[in-house]
């Protein structure tokens, strides 16, 4: 035993209370000297009022010191092991440890305090060797034991990215548990993906897989649901093949608009609509006008318009302001003036404002199509409806009345325009001299160019 000169001697005198350790000491000393050995109740209760009173040096000396050690209570152990956590001694905690499972004390042992304690230091590293150790002598009590100490490792181990290398050893200790369960996995893909690591990811749930752990359904929609939001439509499609449970129609719609949006280009998201109806899904009105957007912007105006009238009218969905136009614009370069004028009608019926890009496109299709005046019949309608053609769609008029020679209307829409706040360029002006100019109306020219002077538009 120590001697009164001993560490534990000096660590008496170094701290509040030491008083009370000296004369412990000096009790020791005594009960050595007349050759009288303290029995492990005696240590015990020793080591336990040491660790109440935050003497946790004092009391782990005691510990390493005695003869009795192997035979102490599992809660004086757990006091121990708490007090050397607290003060940031964690490599101290390990012998300790393994000495509680070495005397039957594993079911015992405070886990998720020991990690909890670790992981809050800082102590990351630790913690993963902590529970390897735990997970390698089968120290670990139950699956939920082992799930709670993955989730508060992983949790520990994202806030510090150079700490991702230990995800690695994380996921080869805990999946080959024997405890190692569904819900284990889950949680382990769940915090890979955090952490951007899709190729573990990948892997991990393919070796789920084939040890026949089947994901929830929750897990599988939700990552791939990530996936698309954040643009990975690849990744998102490799999850969907693996599925082995049942993917929502809400997941498959997500990976349609992303496919749509992003990426594959249209011909892979028609496959995948195949694909849907295999599983007995269907494209949503968002997937729908995705798609619509798409073909068009693709040129496969015959699918468009297959999509929309065979699906699209019979489902009952409507179309968005983005779909409305862009089908607004194929159908006017199909030669299908009649039906965009309908879909058009359609749309202001349905509610949907139209702003300057669906008046540009209507605009410029019945001037393209030589129907002049059904365009500045629009014209003049859309500034009731909230839509003052912009001055591009303006433009666009005023060149058809003038190539048309209609100098009265090109006088009229200058007014529309001037009474719509929409102000000519030089272009515009031009436009309108060129007119007049052609039909002799001098005293038109003289008023306008008073008129642009007055604008400070400067020839």
């Amino acid at each position: 035993m120590a001697s009164r000169g001993s560490s534990l001697d000096v660590l008496a005198g170094e701290e509040d209370g030491g008083s009370v350790v000296h004369r412990i000491c000096g009790a020791l000393d005594d009960l050595i000297e007349h050759s009288v050995c303290p029995d492990v109740v005696f240590y015990t209760t020793l080591v336990d009022g040491l660790c109440a009173i935050g003497k946790i040096e004092e009391a782990y000396f005691l510990y390493r010191n005695s003869a009795a050690k192997n035979e102490f209570s599992v809660s004086t152990c757990n006091a121990l092991v708490q007090g050397l956590i607290e003060r940031g001694r964690g490599a101290e905690v390990f012998p300790l440890v393994l000495s509680m499972v070495k005397n039957g004390f594993a079911s015992l042992l405070d886990h998720k305090s020991m990690l909890a304690g670790l992981c809050g230091l800082g102590k990351v590293e630790e913690a993963s060797r902590f529970l390897g150790d735990m997970v390698r002598r089968s120290a670990v009590a139950d699956t939920d034991t082992l799930n709670f100490l993955v989730l508060e490792l992983c949790k520990a181990v994202l806030e510090r990215p150079e700490n991702y290398n230990l995800f690695d050893t994380i996921v080869r200790t805990t999946t080959s548990s024997s405890l190692c369960s569904s819900t284990t996995y889950e949680i382990l893909v769940d915090f890979l993906y955090k952490a951007d690591r899709m190729e573990d990811v990948h892997r991990l749930v393919k070796k789920m897989l084939d040890k026949k752990f089947v994901p929830d359904s929750n897990t599988y929609n939700s990552l791939v649901v990530k996936l698309c939001e954040e643009h990975r439509v690849d990744d998102a499609l490799v999850l969907l093949k693996r599925a082995t449970c049942t993917v929502s129609t809400a997941a498959s719609n997500c990976v349609l608009q992303a496919l749509c949006k992003n990426g594959g280009g249209v011909d892979v998201a028609l496959k995948f609509v195949e694909w849907m109806r295999t599983k007995d899904q269907a494209p949503d009105s968002a997937s729908c006008n995705a798609l619509m957007e798409r073909l068009i912007k693709e040129k496969k105006m015959e699918q468009a318009f297959s999509l929309y009238h065979g699906t699209m009218v019979k489902q009952r969905f409507k179309l968005d302001k983005a779909s409305y136009d862009a089908i607004l614009g194929g159908l006017w370069e199909s030669g299908k003036e009649n039906e965009a004028v309908k879909l058009f009608q359609q749309m202001v019926r349905n509610g949907i404002a139209p702003d300057a890009a669906t008046s540009n496109i209507l605009i410029a299709g019945l001037c393209k199509s030589r129907k002049v005046d059904a365009a500045l019949k629009i014209a003049s309608i859309l500034p009731t409806m909230g839509c003052v053609p912009d001055l591009g769609a303006y433009k666009t008029l005023l060149a058809a009345l003038c190539e048309r020679g209609d100098p009265e209307l090109v006088k009229n829409l200058v007014k529309d325009m001037s009474d719509n706040g929409r102000l000519l360029d030089l272009d515009s002006y031009n436009t309108a001299f060129l007119c007049f100019s052609r039909s002799g109306r001098d005293a038109e020219i003289h008023k306008l160019f008073l008129r642009m002077m007055e604008k400070g538009c400067e020839p």
